[in-house]
């Protein structure tokens, strides 16, 4: 009994005769499994390391909004944002505020 190699695509692995088929049908659908499990975790990681992004450095509660000039940095909600003087990044003296929109 001949078993196909795990890189042998499903078409040719059908047309091998004997049940290392579906022996190499199952490894393939197990490894495929995997991969995708594996693809999922990695998105969950990267989608919760950018909503720790942009969640306000202050409250921690809501999603940046105001981007301060002349340093440029995108740390804080709007709420927030009010009640500061300088940047809590970099410690420059806050001149503006500009209101930023995500889509």
């Amino acid at each position: 009994m001949t078993i196909a190699p795990t890189w042998i695509s499903h078409c040719e692995a059908s047309t091998t005769s004997g049940t290392g088929s579906r022996e190499t049908e199952n490894q393939m659908s197990d490894s495929t499994t995997e991969q995708q499990q594996s693809a999922v975790k990695i998105l969950e990681r990267e989608q919760f390391y950018l909503k720790q992004i942009f969640n306000c450095r202050v409250c921690c509660k809501n999603t940046v909004k105001d981007l301060f000039l002349p340093c440029g940095e995108l740390v804080a909600c709007s709420d927030c944002s009010k009640l500061l003087t300088h940047c809590p990044s970099c410690n420059k003296k806050i001149l503006a505020t500009v209101t930023t929109y995500f889509s």
